[in-house]
């Protein structure tokens, strides 16, 4: 099992405090400090047998986390595993471990990148996972990246056996108006029943600027001018 810090500290404090509280700055000791108190289970180890990579980077970046309560924690080591779709810090020790309950996270920020916990629409059922935040507008568009474990394949006539190894594949994009679920964007259609709101003019935009569906950048410019269109 993996040792998880729980949080439950961050979460019990102010818990009947509005979304207009104002953000407490904490320190990285005051992190660890409340990392202490609740360490149980086991680090999170390396998967060395395994080739390729689970995470976003290897290294960890100096990050924050703001916690629902409005607690914000700076200069923490943060990476991503996308495989096992946690946040891993580094304590002072040099170990890893999982931040758990999510829940409890508002945001984190790995270095530049904003990254949020939140429910998505997966095969008919709701599922909750991390999003890079690429934009915040009436809708948030969202960045889901992934990592698939491949198998290892045995040796055949005429091929080496191919070790079991991770490897990133496309990432996703996703729209969330609150507060209900983020919604996977995959066309014209699908994000005209996601918005619900000025088809004739994002249609004409798409076209006339070639808005591809897999391009965060292009994404990011059409959310900016749907964004415009309700001012």
């Amino acid at each position: 099992m993996r040792k998880v810090f729980l949080l439950v500290c961050l979460g019990m404090f102010f818990s009947g405090w509005g979304s207009a509280q104002m953000i407490v700055n904490m320190s990285l000791d005051d992190f660890y400090r409340e990392f202490r108190k609740y360490q149980y289970n086991d680090k999170v180890g390396e998967t060395s047998e395994v080739g390729g990579s689970p995470y976003d980077r290897v290294e960890f970046i100096p990050g924050e986390i703001v916690t629902t309560s409005r607690q914000r924690y700076t200069g923490i080591p943060l990476r991503l595993n996308i495989y096992s779709n946690q946040i891993e810090f580094r304590n002072e020790e040099g170990h890893n471990f999982n931040i758990g309950l999510p829940d409890l996270i508002e945001y984190a920020m790995i270095g530049e990148e904003k990254y949020v916990y939140c429910p998505y629409a997966f095969a008919n059922r709701i599922e909750k996972g991390y999003f890079r935040v690429l934009s915040e507008g009436k809708a948030l568009l969202l960045q889901k990246k992934n990592v698939l474990l491949k198998p290892a394949e045995p040796a055949g006539a005429y091929r080496d056996a191919v070790p079991a190894h991770f490897a990133r594949t496309e990432d996703d994009f996703y729209l969330r108006i609150l507060p209900g679920e983020a919604k996977r964007l995959k066309n014209r259609k699908n994000l005209a029943e996601i918005l619900g709101d000025y088809p004739s003019e994002i249609e004409d935009f798409i076209k006339r600027n070639k808005i591809r569906f897999s391009k965060a950048e292009d994404l990011v410019l059409l959310m900016e001018y749907y964004d415009a269109l309700e001012k």
